[in-house]
Parts: C-alpha cells; structure tokens; sequence
C-alpha cells in the first residue's frame, strides 16, 4: 500500500468513526428520552432488547437510580472548615483551595454514608456535620448492557440485510442498490 492509499484509508476510517460516534449519540439520546418515558408510565426499570427481524437478544435496557452523592454548594464554608479541621489539606496559592484529592475523598465517603458528616481525629471520632457540602439526588440515567454474543449478531444481522443502519448513518446507504428487505416475520402454529 503506498503513501495515497494508507492516507485515503485513514481519512475514511476517520470519517465513518465520525459519523457512527455522532449516530450512536442520537440513538443514545432517543434510547434515553423513549426508556425514561416508558419507565414513567410503566414503573418498568428494565427492557430486553432484541433484534427486530428475529428476536434474537442484544440485551437490556435499564434505568438506573443512582445513589445520593456529597456535593460542595458553598466553597467558602467548607473551605474555613478543612481550615480547622485539616488545615494540612488546604493548598495555597494566590487563592487558597482546599486538596482535590481531599475533597474527592471526603465526597465520596459521605455519599457512601448518604450524609454530609465527618468524623476524624480533630472530632474524636464523632461525625460531624460539613458546612458547605449536601448531599444530592443524581437524576435516573439509562444503562444498555450488550453481551459479547449479541454484538455478533448485531453484526451478522447486518451483514445478512436484516437490519437496516442507513437512517443511523447515511454515510453507509448503498450508492445503487437499497439493502435487501428482511424477511417477512412467520407466525408459528401449535
């Protein structure tokens, strides 16, 4: 392969990795608007999802609720407490600003208590409350879990005309002959 090739292949492998990012984030976002809506109506949190034209499984959808988490809503408060309390955590410049480490950390244990306390040896061990930092609700996000075994059916499916990717990236549609329709589906009889 020389010089002009490699490049063509590169600028094209680029330009579908673009147009299939920016198709999975619409897609994302419908799958998101459709799953918190049906959760609303439904109080369903989880969906199997399934190849339309076989009904193969790809997965499941599922509304997560995440777990309350410590936010600082008043920098300055929390500020002059680390000051008292853990004075060495505090970071000087030409503002002062309490250690990103420390504030991570701290964040993270309250959320894991679900209240803004702290308890150290400044307190003797006693949980006290942190002024500046509350604890928030995150709002429900979607999750889509998609197996090693489905991702290839999704590809086979693909490739055998059963499903249809040109409205997702129309990059892809072919240039003379549509993708051939998927079957008809066949009702069993028993």
């Amino acid at each position: 392969m020389n010089i002009q090739e490699a490049a063509a292949r590169a600028a094209a492998a680029r330009t579908l990795l673009d147009a299939a990012k920016a198709a999975k984030d619409r897609a994302d976002d419908q799958l998101d608007e459709a799953m918190l809506a049906f959760h609303k109506e439904t109080g369903s949190r989880t969906v199997d999802a399934s190849l339309p034209a076989t009904g193969e499984g790809l997965g499941t959808v599922s509304v997560v609720n995440p777990d309350k988490k410590a936010v600082v809503e008043d920098p300055a408060a929390f500020r002059e407490w680390v000051r008292a309390v853990a004075p060495s955590e505090l970071v000087s410049q030409i503002i002062v600003e309490v250690n990103a480490a420390f504030t991570r950390a701290l964040l993270r244990d309250m959320g894991k208590r679900g209240e803004a306390t702290w308890a150290g040896p400044q307190t003797g061990g006693e949980l006290v409350p942190v002024p500046g930092v509350k604890m928030v609700q995150p709002d429900p996000y979607v999750r889509m879990t998609v197996p090693d075994d489905a991702r290839a059916r999704v590809i086979d499916a693909y490739r055998d005309g059963l499903l249809d990717v040109t409205d997702l990236i129309p990059a892809l549609a072919a240039p003379v002959a549509a993708l051939p329709a998927a079957p008809p589906a066949t009702e069993s009889s028993e």
